[in-house]
């Protein structure tokens, strides 16, 4: 998630938001829950989210431990959208129970950060219909990296 998409959400967990220097916001274990229901409350698929510790020697650092990610492609082009979104929450919900696993790091989950990539239905369609931006078939979404045959 982008600085500019905080207003998705409530103030309340705005204030618990931390956003890096290039603009990513990472919402702490503590309200993650909270986020991804307030963002499929704004109507936008949760494609995953990266689980990062922090680390506050010399300044704020974060390191990637693990992602969640779901293909979820076939059924955005098969599912009304709003089932989609409701699909999306309940697998984010479950991978945010699984974070020991995806990550390796060991409760309490205190250092744990994590950062959402979501879409709404127009992003979504932009994307579905771009062309790559590479020889590699990456598509940009944003900041967000994504290969065509994740989501088709």
């Amino acid at each position: 998630m982008k600085e500019e998409h905080l207003d998705l959400v409530s103030e309340e967990l705005r204030q618990k938001a931390h956003v890096t220097g290039n603009g990513e916001v990472l919402w702490p274990k503590a309200c993650v829950t909270e986020v991804l229901r307030e963002v499929a409350g704004a109507e936008r698929v949760i494609l995953g989210f990266d689980i990062v510790a922090v680390t506050l020697r010399d300044g704020f650092r974060a390191s990637v431990w693990g992602t969640s990610a779901y293909d979820l492609g076939a059924d955005l082009n098969r599912r009304p959208w709003e089932e989609s979104v409701g699909a999306s929450l309940q697998l984010a919900l479950h991978d945010v129970e699984r974070t020991e696993q995806l990550s390796g790091l060991t409760p309490p989950h205190d250092d744990v950060w994590y950062t959402i990539v979501s879409v709404n239905r127009a992003e979504w369609n932009s994307l579905r219909d771009a062309r790559p931006q590479n020889e590699d078939g990456l598509f940009v979404l944003g900041t967000v990296k994504l290969r065509r045959q994740k989501f088709r």
